[in-house]
């Protein structure tokens, strides 16, 4: 089958999908009335003047708060999304709860305390009996119970200019952390684990459901998951108290692999910004700890939510924030970090829907861009103003893409899973204040599925299916493999890979491509049953290891 590509140049208008070609357009609304004799919904439009009735056909996908559903669950007063085609039909519906007035407010609110089977947990000692420890049952309080938290934000927040324009610095502020290679920064690590492992320092229960990795800035750690059943940005302390929480407003996505929010919560200059499964992005004011402004991706860029749901963590780059709606018209987004506002909006052509990966930084030549994974492959956008630069088809028979591209030496590296493979794609300037991209290489040697990857000089280290590889991006050859901790996910700190098998196991190897060379090995105790994917993250001297629920932190020092 030919090779199709993003390049604008070659593309012709009978070239883009049929969802462009329908005219599909998404709106957003309130239910009013539903037929299931008829098959049809009738729902007023936002800006509209009267209501809607739409026929939905039998095969039209439903989700109900994030779960598959029926037309029958949908109720009068039901908030919608709706993906209409040009037939007026009611092609996709995504359905959410009525929206109760009385907390529509800015004003924190402090529920009351429930009672949870869940202990926080404190040792400073090894946890040679650390299931015993995790396992055990009280009637203490869900940590997060009794903190204040913010009910869905009013649109009309004011969004005061920020004072000064400065990334964070240290730590581990955003998803692959400060420089977007996941390699940490910290030194002085325990470069080899005692035979159970690094110490204890804290475990935390009581984060509810999710696959959000941890972020840790100044002293705190942020994640994202559904404590008091609601999607939720959570600050925690360095000594693993809880500090606050903030609702993004979203539903709790519910998706049979997992429910949950996906995303890493990304910090700058005194603020968080998180993206839940629904597409319900905020920025918290750290220091109040104030929603200071919120969006809906798919009500404002007229884009569906992912089958999986929205998992990319948002990239700051200067007073840009940018995302990934997979909308027809935004593929991918700039907002203004300080308001929320529209910078630009580039369209990929095919209209590409959201990928399950996160957007890195690059700078080709003196051209600043942002390197993105879509639906159907990777592609190069310019920085200062949307403009598509490049793009590589190479992954799109994969059913979905998750690992993040990694950025070498003006090449880029992406991967994934399916029997899809690995492709080097070769940047450079085109003379024209473009880029040219050649693709050099695909290679079946490494298939990241979801558990990322690490580059080294010319390797890259990852789990190439179920098999951590080391595998040489100049030769094209697989320099070691190893099945100790099967399909795993992967971060890198002070010249050793802490590798997170989706059992649960955790090792520590060395970053060398001269064979694998295990330094310590243990397995954290667990409360859930699910496979282990959240990455692993060293930071402050710690590694933080979330799993749905709780999150656990050892000291490496």
């Amino acid at each position: 089958m030919a090779r199709r590509t993003f390049l604008c140049v070659v593309l012709t208008i009978s070239a883009l999908s049929r969802l462009c070609e329908a005219g599909t357009t998404v709106k957003s609304g309130t239910v009013e009335s539903v037929s299931e004799a008829n098959k049809t919904i009738t729902v007023k439009f936002a800006h509209a003047d009267h209501a809607t009735e739409l026929k939905v056909p039998l095969d039209a996908p439903i989700r109900y708060e994030g779960a598959s559903s029926e037309l029958g669950a949908l109720k009068p007063g039901m908030s919608v999304t709706i993906q209409v085609g040009s037939d007026g039909q009611a092609e996709r519906i995504f359905a959410h709860k009525p929206k109760d007035n009385t907390t529509t407010s800015s004003t924190p609110k402090t529920p009351k305390p429930k009672t949870s089977t869940r202990k926080t947990t404190k040792t400073a000692k090894s946890s040679k009996t650390g299931a015993k420890t995790h396992s055990q049952k009280t009637d203490e309080p869900n940590p997060f119970d009794s903190l204040p938290v913010m009910s869905t934000p009013l649109a009309g927040l004011k969004n005061p200019e920020p004072k000064g324009s400065t990334a964070s610095k240290g730590g581990w502020p955003c998803f692959l952390g400060p420089n977007h290679n996941n390699i940490s920064k910290e030194a002085g690590l325990l470069s080899q684990w005692p035979q159970n492992g690094p110490t204890l320092a804290w475990h935390l229960a009581g984060l509810g459901q999710g696959y959000s990795p941890v972020s840790v800035v100044d002293g705190v750690v942020f994640c994202m998951g559904t404590p008091e059943n609601q999607e939720s940005v959570l600050a925690i302390g360095l000594d693993g108290k809880a500090l606050w929480s903030r609702q993004t407003g979203g539903p709790v996505f519910q998706e049979q692999h997992g429910n949950g929010p996906r995303s890493t919560p990304t910090v700058d200059s005194g603020h968080v910004y998180a993206l839940g499964a629904s597409g319900d992005l905020i920025c918290v004011d750290i220091k109040t700890q104030s929603i200071r402004w919120h969006k809906n991706l798919t009500q404002e860029f007229s884009a569906p939510v992912p089958q999986y749901g929205y998992s990319e963590s948002v990239l700051i780059d200067g007073q840009k924030l940018i995302c990934t709606p997979g909308g027809r018209n935004a593929t991918i987004a700039a907002l203004d970090k300080a308001t929320g506002a529209v910078l630009w909006k580039c369209p990929v052509p095919n209209s590409p829907g959201a990928a399950y990966a996160s957007p890195i930084v690059a700078e080709v030549g003196g051209i600043r861009q942002y390197i993105d994974i879509v639906s159907v492959g990777v592609v190069g956008v310019k920085a200062a103003d949307g403009l598509l630069l490049w793009g590589n088809d190479s992954l799109s028979s994969a059913n979905v893409i998750c690992s993040s591209p990694l950025f070498i030496k003006d090449h880029v590296f992406a991967s994934a899973s399916y029997g899809t493979g690995g492709a080097l794609i070769r940047l450079a300037p085109n003379g024209q204040g473009g880029i040219q991209s050649t693709l050099v290489y695909r290679t079946l040697a490494m298939k990241s599925h979801h558990g990322g990857m690490v580059a080294i000089g010319s390797f890259v280290y990852g789990a190439d299916e179920q098999v951590l590889t080391c595998f040489n991006l100049e030769t094209e050859k697989v320099t070691w493999k190893s099945h100790s901790v099967g399909k795993c996910s992967i971060t890198c700190a002070d010249g050793h890979l802490y590798v997170r098998g989706e059992e649960g196991p955790v090792a520590l190897v060395e970053a060398t491509p001269n064979g694998y060379h295990e330094t310590g090995r243990f397995t954290p105790p667990r409360n859930n049953t699910g496979p282990a994917w959240s990455y692993p993250v060293v930071a402050a001297g710690k590694l933080f290891l979330r799993d749905q629920d709780d999150l656990l932190c050892y000291s490496l020092k």
